[in-house]
């Protein structure tokens, strides 16, 4: 799956993350934001970074009672 953000969709992402809550930058949080675009704008193409996901999915399920699991 491939996936587009833009800057602001990424500091709002990581905004809503327990380790980088706006709470936690205090009176630091707009310097935050400054060097975050800094160091993400050269990585833009058109102004947005790409993100490239692949998804494995593993599904199982208990056999119900009435199922009969013997080998015999």
């Amino acid at each position: 799956m491939r996936r587009a953000w833009t800057i602001t969709q990424v500091t709002s992402y990581l905004y809503s993350t327990s380790f980088a809550a706006p709470h936690l930058f205090g009176n630091d949080r707009r310097a935050f934001e400054t060097r975050l675009t800094e160091a993400l704008a050269p990585l833009t193409d058109d102004g947005h970074l790409t993100e490239d996901n692949a998804f494995t999915v593993l599904t199982a399920r208990r056999p119900s009672p009435s199922e009969d699991w013997s080998w015999t």
